[in-house]
């Protein structure tokens, strides 16, 4: 008994895969777009979360510094108050009172004493870097938005997670689509050598090369094909309800901050005209 040998090599160049290849492509730009627009928005929110703890030092050592003012100044009035007793030209009432408004404004000072360090270890924790003897000052920059549609206009257009949830679409909808190939034939163009021993014998070897078009479609997969689809699309309606979800919070937050910076310049216009 002789055993029949062969030997072949096939090169294959894909002609027609039903989109397959284009939609993994797809899906695959639109994941590393997500992706880098997540790490954007982790970026954004970080150095937000910074500023804010710039500012909210400087707020605090206002504070601070205010309230020393404040002790000095119940210093001066109380020791003035007690000469004016010793003259007979006060009374030990207004010593007392006057007592009692150094007690609470030295108990404020206290309290602005560890505000401090409380925003100071914040600062640390926030930027990574020591607190620095002195801080720039933080000026609104001008012109501001004229409205808040005009900032919601600017959140459309650069808001790096809403652009991330865009993105999640763009790469269900790829999913879709790569689901939907498998109803498609593959066709390729397949060419190569091939070796052949017949059985029997002696050498009996035989070459030749074959070069043609093979398509191959399975017309049936117990459903995977169905089911894979129904689940890509359950993926597109979830990524596409996220997105809506987000635009709205987003709209009301940006509603709601427009309205409080609205409110705080109402406010320091009535504090400088005090």
């Amino acid at each position: 008994m002789y055993g029949a040998n062969s030997i072949s090599l096939t090169l294959t160049q894909p002609l027609w895969d039903g989109f397959a290849t284009r939609s993994r492509v797809r899906t695959g730009e639109a994941t590393v777009d997500s992706m880098t627009y997540r790490v954007l928005d982790n970026a954004t929110s970080f150095a937000l979360d910074a500023i804010i703890a710039h500012v909210d030092l400087l707020r605090r050592r206002e504070i601070l510094q205010l309230a020393k003012d404040n002790v000095r100044q119940h210093v001066e009035i109380l020791d003035s108050q007690k000469e004016r007793v010793e003259l007979g030209a006060g009374s030990s009432a207004d010593v007392t009172q006057t007592k009692g408004r150094l007690a609470r404004a030295q108990s404020t000072l206290t309290d602005a004493e560890a505000s401090l360090r409380e925003g100071e270890a914040s600062y640390i924790r926030l930027t990574g870097k020591p607190v620095p003897a002195s801080l720039a000052e933080v000026y609104v920059p001008e012109p501001m938005y004229t409205g808040y549609d005009a900032v919601i206009e600017v959140a459309d257009k650069n808001n790096p997670k809403l652009k991330a949830y865009m993105s999640d679409i763009k790469a269900a909808r790829g999913e879709k689509e790569l689901a939907e190939s498998a109803y498609h034939p593959k066709i390729n163009f397949e060419v190569g050598p091939s070796y052949s021993d017949r059985s029997g014998p002696g050498s009996q070897w035989t070459s030749g090369v074959d070069a043609g078009l093979v398509m191959r479609w399975n017309l049936f997969n117990s459903g995977a094909d169905k089911a894979g689809t129904e689940a890509a699309e359950s993926r597109t309606r979830m990524a596409t309800e996220t997105l809506y979800n987000f635009h709205d919070e987003l709209a009301l937050e940006i509603e709601n901050t427009w309205t409080r910076y609205l409110a705080a310049k109402e406010q320091k216009k009535y504090y400088e005209e005090a």
